[in-house]
């Protein structure tokens, strides 16, 4: 009778474990709360780097939408957002993907716009490129190569030739010490 109440327990406890995990999986992977209703936008961009369906869509850090579809169009990454239908957004607004993390998360921002009307379900929203994490990166790069360059060139100074250099520099502040002042 012992061992078959502490089976019950133990699958009980099971049980529980795994409704919490799928409770938190949802949450946390925002898949239990995601919304597809609203009207729905368009937005072209050259590259869409991270972005899938269910990436978020936000205005000035608030999540107003989400993307429901990526797919590919002329050679360029086209996405359908859908918008909460309470939010207006002024025709002259545009859309960015920006980076929510350096794990790659990305999402589109919309910039508000200042115009009386509004974009209506179906309309192509403007866009703007921003810069792609990686060709920051290797722009990083070609500026370390570059000023390993300019040390190269530095490093043959040395010696009395260095000394020399010092010494003139210094003589030079010091002569023209009231000038700077």
């Amino acid at each position: 009778m012992n061992t078959t109440f502490q089976s019950i327990r133990v699958g009980i406890f099971f049980l529980l474990g795994m409704g919490l995990i799928y409770t938190v999986y949802m949450v946390i992977g925002d898949k239990g709360i995601q919304r597809a209703d609203g009207y729905r936008l368009t937005a072209e961009f050259n590259t869409l780097r991270t972005l899938t369906p269910g990436s978020e869509v936000r205005m000035a850090g608030v999540r107003i939408g989400q993307v429901t579809l990526t797919e590919l169009a002329g050679g360029r990454g086209r996405i359908t957002i859908a918008i909460d239908p309470e939010v207006q957004i002024p025709a002259d607004s545009s859309a960015s993907i920006a980076m929510a993390s350096l794990l790659g998360q990305s999402y589109i921002s919309l910039a508000y716009g200042q115009s009386s009307t509004y974009l209506q379900p179906g309309d192509a929203i403007a866009t703007v490129e921003g810069a792609d994490f990686n060709d920051v990166l290797s722009q990083i790069g070609d500026l370390g190569a570059q000023i390993s360059s300019i040390a190269e060139g530095f490093s043959g100074l040395g010696g009395e030739e260095l000394n020399d250099l010092i010494s003139n520099l210094n003589a030079l502040v010091v002569d023209n010490r009231e000038r700077f002042d």
